[in-house]
């Protein structure tokens, strides 16, 4: 499992793990199949497969050349058949955190560069108010590479030797994701104007581990829109 695919109130995105997904979608239909009349029903209930299946399953008693049907009843020993009133739908996603966690479960999952980096800040409260709060998908991307500092800046590319200098080219000071944000050129207008509409507010804890009061995911969404070479 990649970073991508951890759960959003983990910092991520929660991308669909392909393989199990595309899992899901042929034991699913493999199921449903098994419902109607046909040689596939015939041959499903000859292997004992049309109902809850042996855990742990007879895969060696299965013929080698249809692998998909073996990969079937070993996945479905795990999973309980769908309920009455269970919708597909329904049935399918829980056949999807079936097979994902199967998935997953020896691989293990790699904690976001970013809380390694700052291991003392909140971030559980940094991604509920990242995703929680009605932003368009736009603010969340751009905040998500703030966040993640992996915002292009000249510091960012010096560390990984893609440029000799660590100065902006605009003002002449180290080119800092906290410089490109908040001090250089529109930056700091945009930030003085957040500033300014969040005095005297405390309900709300930092959204970033930038330094200096940083804005709500609230008053992000009513700043003005930073122009496409902020994020040059």
């Amino acid at each position: 499992m990649t970073t991508l695919q951890l759960p959003k109130e983990q910092g991520s995105w929660a991308l669909v793990n392909i393989d199990a997904k595309c899992k899901t979608l042929l034991q699913a239909r493999l199921w449903f199949l098994c419902m109607k009349n046909g040689s596939l029903t015939t041959l499903m209930r000859k292997w004992n497969l049309t109902g809850p299946t042996a855990n742990p399953s007879n895969v060696h008693g299965l013929p080698t050349g249809i692998p998909y049907i073996r990969q079937y009843a070993f996945d479905m020993a795990y999973v309980p058949p769908p309920g009455p009133q269970e919708t597909k739908k329904r049935f399918k996603n829980r056949l999807y955190r079936v097979l994902l966690t199967m998935a997953t479960m020896n691989i293990g999952t790699s904690e976001l560069r970013i809380v390694r980096k700052y291991p003392g800040i909140a971030w559980q409260r940094v991604w509920t108010n990242v995703h929680t709060t009605g932003l368009s998908n736009h603010i969340k991307s751009v905040w998500y590479t703030a966040i993640h500092e992996i915002i292009r800046t000249i510091e960012r590319l010096a560390a990984i030797h893609l440029t000799t200098t660590t100065s902006c080219v605009r003002c002449g000071v180290t080119d800092t994701l906290l410089h490109r944000l908040i001090s250089c050129e529109e930056g700091s207008v945009i930030w003085t104007w957040t500033k300014s509409q969040d005095s005297g507010n405390t309900m709300h804890t930092p959204l970033t581990h930038t330094r200096a009061m940083d804005p709500t995911p609230d008053l992000l969404s009513l700043a003005p829109p930073p122009k496409k070479n902020m994020w040059r």
